[in-house]
């Protein structure tokens, strides 16, 4: 079992580059109802980028795959792919919980999401704003379901929550079809929110078809950090330029079982290294 890097009062404050590596075989289960939260990182107040995370379980009461606490950190070419994430009352493909001046840029989930009663998102579920933040050119496949309690509050690609503050969010697509995937602007006031879609469903008069979503026109309206899926490895959905190993076995992989010896992490200001 792992046991996330950091807690409530020391967060992550280095750059953490994974080199476009992946990290699979996270087993992070910890018992439900003691307000228990599981993420390879607990707090960020640092940087990490160019880094996968994949075939891994995440099971709390609030559950993300990357990091439970973004704390005015970035996160940068990272995604969550084929894992299964379980939050109680909180459950993210990539953070739980994102407070004020934080950057998330070029970050994707495809991992399935669930939640027994709470908020669920395919990147941040909950997103609390005291000063400006970034959101940018991310997108969410994976299927997200609430077991219980109000089906409207899985948001399926965005959070929900705004106190203050403002936040650019542009170019976000996400593939679940829950009528209010995305912000708003009446919620979220003076904030930029441009090219943010979901997936049509009925009646829907404000998602995107599936046939749109997956055509080259909808891939260039997204903008120059998205590529058309022209050999189908995100199923025909717009894919991130750059990152099109992501969805193909690759060199580096750092797995993790029960059978490995125990990987090592160690951290100091600015520094964190892999052992074993």
């Amino acid at each position: 079992t792992w046991t996330p890097v950091g807690n409530f009062f020391f967060g992550f404050s280095g750059v953490l580059d994974g080199g476009n590596h992946t990290i699979s075989g996270l087993n992070m289960s910890m018992p439900t109802g003691r307000s228990s939260k599981v993420a390879l990182f607990y707090k960020v107040i640092g940087t990490i980028k160019n880094l996968g995370i994949e075939n891994s379980t995440f099971v709390a009461d609030t559950a993300a795959a990357f990091v439970v606490e973004l704390e005015g950190g970035t996160l940068e070419n990272c995604w969550s792919k084929d894992s299964k994430i379980n939050g109680k009352n909180v459950a993210s493909g990539i953070v739980a919980i994102a407070d004020s001046n934080f950057t998330i840029n070029r970050v994707f989930n495809t991992s399935d999401i669930t939640s027994d009663y709470g908020v669920v998102s395919g990147i941040a579920a909950i997103i609390n704003l005291n000063s400006n933040s970034v959101f940018t050119n991310s997108f969410n496949t994976g299927k997200i379901k609430v077991s219980t309690y109000n089906k409207q509050n899985s948001l399926a690609n965005l959070g929900y929550r705004n106190y203050a503050g403002k936040i650019t969010i542009k170019n976000l697509y996400t593939t679940d079809t829950t009528a209010n995937a995305e912000f708003t602007k009446k919620d979220y006031g003076p904030s930029i929110i441009e090219n943010v879609f979901h997936l049509k469903s009925g009646d829907d008069s404000t998602g995107v078809t599936k046939k749109y979503m997956k055509s080259k026109e909808f891939a260039k309206l997204l903008g120059k950090e998205f590529a058309y899926d022209s050999l189908g490895v995100n199923g025909g959905y717009p894919i991130l330029l750059g990152l099109e190993a992501a969805f193909s076995p690759k060199k580096g992989l750092f797995k993790i079982a029960e059978n490995n010896p125990p990987i090592k992490i160690s951290t100091e200001p600015g520094k964190i290294q892999l052992d074993g």
